[in-house]
């Protein structure tokens, strides 16, 4: 897959992050690498239709932690093109694994998908501040 789309500068990554992921999609752009070759290969979680990896491009302006979920099927980003077993199954991650481990679940809209090839959505840990209850902040 290929990007092509102009990509908007957003605040959900560091400028450090976004400067990285602008670079690799101008890779990606020029073939000169594919989105999420190699990632599969360490998986932080694996089920029989599901994986979750790290994201080497992470929305780490507001998340301590931002795992993507994936098919293992290669599947378009169409909620119609996904069979019942893995609805199901995902459901299930939803109420057990994610619950365990993550914040929110992130789905991004057709706009925003750098990735639109390939089903996925975005597990994050949102990060925390410590406020003092007897200051007025």
């Amino acid at each position: 897959m290929v990007v092509k789309k102009k990509i908007d500068i957003t605040f959900v990554r560091t400028k450090k992050t976004m400067e990285k992921y602008l670079k690799a999609v101008e890779q990606f752009r020029r073939g000169d690498k594919k989105p999420f070759d190699g990632e599969f290969e360490n998986p932080i979680a694996e089920f029989k239709h599901w994986v979750i990896i790290k994201n080497a491009f992470p929305y780490d302006s507001f998340a301590e932690v931002h795992h993507l979920i994936f098919t293992k099927r290669k599947v378009d980003f169409n909620w119609d093109k996904l069979t019942d077993e893995e609805i199901q199954e995902l459901n299930e991650i939803k109420k057990t694994y994610a619950s365990e481990h993550y914040d929110a679940i992130w789905e991004n809209l057709p706009k925003a998908q750098s990735a639109p090839g390939h089903f996925h959505l975005h597990l994050l840990k949102l990060k925390r501040v410590q406020l003092d209850p007897e200051s007025d902040n």
